[in-house]
């Protein structure tokens, strides 16, 4: 049986995601983020390249000030912000994309109940199963260490 075809959100998304992930990788720079294929999907929604790379700019600076305040918060024990902070670890969102660090936060969180940082050890869990590269983290996540941040 094969796959549905994305949903136009759907395949925004991954171009937002993409997109902010090579913004942040170039330290800022728009010029060259966007692909072919990225481009003829904006003409396709009669979205302007420059709207959109002018929307990335402004909700990376969303991010880069939510990563300040995650992590003040996080470090005097909030747990939505460990969390997030989670979050942005895991999917390269302001920062180097840190499994390793993911996983301390989320678990910090979870072990607080926190539900979205127990889905995001869920989460990296089984993505390791698929990534075998990733084992030490896996092994991280079921033994429940703890590790300082």
């Amino acid at each position: 049986m094969s796959q549905p075809s994305p949903s136009r959100e759907q395949i925004f998304s991954r171009l937002f995601h993409a997109t902010v992930k090579k913004y942040w990788k170039s330290r800022f720079k728009t010029t060259g983020i966007l692909d072919a294929e990225g481009k003829a999907f904006l003409v396709s929604i009669d979205y302007p390249e420059q709207e959109f790379l002018d929307f990335i700019e402004d909700s990376t600076g969303i991010v880069e000030g939510a990563l300040f305040w995650y992590r003040k918060a996080a470090e005097k024990g909030d747990i939505s912000a460990q969390s997030g902070l989670g979050y942005l670890y895991t999917n390269e969102l302001g920062v180097d994309q840190d499994y390793t660090q993911a996983m301390l936060w989320y678990r910090k969180a979870a072990e607080e109940g926190n539900i979205s940082a127990q889905n995001g050890l869920g989460y990296l869990y089984a993505w390791t199963w698929r990534h075998p590269g990733l084992f030490p983290i896996r092994v991280l996540v079921s033994q429940g260490r703890r590790g300082g941040v």
